[in-house]
């Protein structure tokens, strides 16, 4: 997937034309931007890679294909009231952090269970991984093994610097802007 955080509306159609159309934002009102600027030419899957606010989500659920970062039940309890809910990926943390998005991996019982209460599907799973690679494929390995556990068909995982590890370690969707696009233009 192309993730086109600060890039214009205008890379959208060469990533079209090389057969491109899962696209991510890190932003809302990136996202719902683009999305309208879009309409009329051929459809676009739009991801949401950001960190969910619970007053956005129903714009969110309006506009994206993919919530890819769910990790809270009070995420779920607002998608679950939603008229139309686009397909969701939990975010697992592995790296402890606290700037990181995401629930620790011994939360994710607690979320899918709460997700089926509410009649919210849950398609994959999702986790930006540690810089370091040898973190980064055991958090991979873990996060695929948790999937399985689940039967969760998707695996969001690696970017631009660990893309091959992700590959290598069953991922579904990989998340990429810098080597797809250059650096992120300045503000």
């Amino acid at each position: 997937m192309a993730v086109t955080k600060t890039f214009p509306h205008s890379v959208l159609d060469p990533l079209r034309a090389l057969g491109l159309f899962d696209v991510g934002e890190n932003y809302t009102q990136e996202l719902l931007d683009k999305v309208s600027k879009d309409e009329g030419t051929p459809a676009l899957r739009w991801h949401f890679l950001g960190q969910l606010q619970s007053n956005k989500i129903s714009k969110l659920c309006r506009s994206a294909a993919v919530l890819e970062t769910v990790s809270r039940k009070s995420e779920l309890e607002v998608i679950a009231r939603q008229e139309r809910q686009p397909e969701i990926y939990v975010q697992i943390d592995f790296t402890g952090q606290e700037n990181r998005g995401g629930a620790p991996l011994g939360e994710l019982d607690v979320l899918l269970r709460r997700a089926e209460l509410l009649k919210v599907t849950v398609s994959g799973l999702m986790t930006v991984a540690p810089p370091d690679p040898l973190r980064a494929r055991e958090a991979f390995s873990e996060l695929r093994r948790a999937a399985s556990t689940w039967n969760l068909p998707e695996l969001s995982m690696g970017m631009s610097d660990d893309l091959e590890i992700a590959l290598e370690e069953g991922s579904t969707a990989i998340r990429v802007g810098r080597a797809l696009l250059g650096s992120r233009p300045q503000a």
